[in-house]
């Protein structure tokens, strides 16, 4: 690995320092990234037949991960869904790409918008299972690099989705192609900063066996980490950067947790130290 001749990714760099557990930074624009062998290796192990049958076992332990009443993440998706209105109406068409249960749809739908206009697309007939039986959408399954849209969207999401896909520019250029002229891309994703920090810590530490779980590297895991600059790289793929904002905690979402992190989260902004978890990144098409 230590020899493997890379170039970044994201901005062709080839300033780039070639770490333990196949990954790489990017000195240049801070892309944090499994190398281009690994993603190779588990693009081809890691593979979802989208022609299999819905797999029960697994859809009862989705209900659980994912249960349609009192879910963590609700307080978020309801305030994406009132952006996604005020831009577009009660007419808008959503695409949510990796629904998993398809709650932020049912958001957008409880503020008005029409059933009809929303849809999904999975890799995986048991998650489009799931949403089916949560809310009745109807999806695609079909992998999104190489997804052909049925008709434009306004608005595609994708809440924890880009930080799995392996050939991610020609992702993009799909959204690209499914967007209307004013059509948007919402990207939530997990922050390098923050992903660099725990990798460091864990060499630090001497717990290198961690590394894996920490940065979710098993097939099918976290490929590719952007920062909020890193993340401006996106735009090549014919986009404008609209907004970017850091995602906090809610009491929903963390529980008795919530207090103590939020209170981190208010430290980490006043230090101005870019550290958060996550963050959501809006996207007009150019």
């Amino acid at each position: 690995m230590q020899s493997e001749n890379i170039t970044c990714l994201l901005c062709q760099s080839p300033n780039v320092a070639v770490l333990t557990h196949s990954m790489c930074r990017c000195r240049v624009c801070g892309y944090f990234f499994v190398a281009p062998s690994e993603r190779d290796r588990q693009q081809a192990n890691f593979q979802i037949i989208t022609d299999a049958p819905v797999n029960q076992p697994m859809l009862d332990n989705l209900r659980k991960k994912y249960p349609k009443e009192g879910h963590g993440k609700r307080k978020l998706y309801e305030a994406y869904a009132q952006k996604a209105l005020g831009w577009y109406g009660a007419d808008i068409a959503v695409l949510d790409v990796g629904a998993s249960g398809g709650f932020f749809l049912h958001e957008v739908e409880k503020l008005g918008a029409k059933q009809a206009n929303l849809r999904t697309l999975e890799v995986d007939r048991t998650y489009q299972a799931l949403t089916e039986e949560y809310f009745g959408y109807e999806g695609d399954i079909e992998n999104i690099e190489t997804y052909v849209a049925p008709r434009p969207y306004h608005f595609i999401t994708l809440f924890d989705v880009l930080e799995h896909v392996h050939k991610f520019w020609d992702a993009l250029a799909t959204m690209h192609s499914a967007l209307t002229p004013d059509g948007r891309l919402l990207l939530k994703l997990p922050n390098a900063r923050w992903a660099y920090l725990k990798y460091k810590m864990a060499m630090l530490l001497g717990w290198s066996h961690k590394v894996p779980g920490y940065l979710y590297l098993e097939p099918g895991g976290h490929l590719n980490y952007w920062n909020n600059e890193s993340i401006k790289k996106l735009e090549k793929a014919g986009f404008v950067l609209e907004s970017f904002e850091y995602v906090y905690p809610h009491k929903e979402q963390f529980g008795r947790h919530h207090w103590l992190r939020l209170s981190g989260y208010r430290l980490n902004a006043l230090l101005g130290l870019n550290l958060f978890p996550e963050f959501i990144a809006i996207f007009k098409k150019k």
